[in-house]
């Protein structure tokens, strides 16, 4: 009789140490899946992670959109070899569809004063209107279904009668994420073309993920 308790007791603790690691697994993983990325990728790291709440008026019309947007870069230990290589795909790009079809497009790029600040929400048009990173310049695609061309305005300015009149970053663990498939799916369906060698940099290329349209581009959209 004494022999079967302690067998049974013996038992009881081998399931328990079980399901005890069961869970310590489970909530490692829970825990991994929620962290942003790149928070223990041993090759990559980011300095911020945002939410970005952004209206454009253009015209009489108020356009919203919003992304999330990690920074993520390469750590330092190996940051010669790897210094392309942490590039984001998603939350890199503002997009806002006017009712005559238009698009345009904003980076997500905020200045450093507005990160330094990012334990709450942060105006970044108030932080960063004098040094806004790589200029205040957007893009104008002609049509969100067929594009056709494009062109650089200043978003802060008012070119064209767009001008961005509010933009708020606000901390966040949320994955990175945009509107574009909702917004202008065939902006991802297209190579935007400049005119002089490496042009890119001034197109909505530089912030349109290549590898989230490798593969699927109709459109070849010229510069106006």
């Amino acid at each position: 009789m004494g022999s079967s308790i302690e067998t049974l007791i013996a038992r009881i603790k081998t399931r328990r140490r079980t399901s005890l690691a069961l869970l310590a697994v489970i909530g490692a993983g829970l825990i991994f899946w929620t962290l942003p990325p790149n928070t223990l990728n041993p090759l990559c790291t980011y300095r911020a992670q945002y939410r970005l709440d952004a209206t454009l008026q253009v015209g009489r019309e108020l356009l919203t959109s919003s992304v999330v947007r990690q920074t993520s870069q390469s750590r330092e230990w190996i940051s010669v070899m790897n210094s392309g290589g942490c590039g984001q795909h998603y939350g890199i790009a503002l997009s806002f569809r006017a009712k005559d079809d238009r698009v345009f497009l904003i980076h997500t790029d905020i200045c450093q004063s507005a990160e330094r600040s990012l334990q709450n929400a942060v105006d970044v048009i108030e932080h960063c209107s004098q040094n806004w990173p790589n200029k205040p310049i957007g893009f104008i695609v002609d049509s969100a279904n067929t594009p056709t061309t494009w062109k650089p305005f200043n978003f802060l300015f008012g070119d064209e009668g767009a001008k961005l009149i509010s933009m708020k970053a606000i901390p966040t663990w949320h994955h990175p994420s945009d509107d574009l498939e909702k917004t202008a799916p065939n902006i991802l369906r297209s190579v935007f073309v400049t005119d002089y060698v490496n042009g890119w940099w001034d197109s909505p290329e530089r912030i349109l993920s290549f590898k989230r349209r490798y593969g699927y581009t109709v459109f070849n959209v010229r510069k106006l």
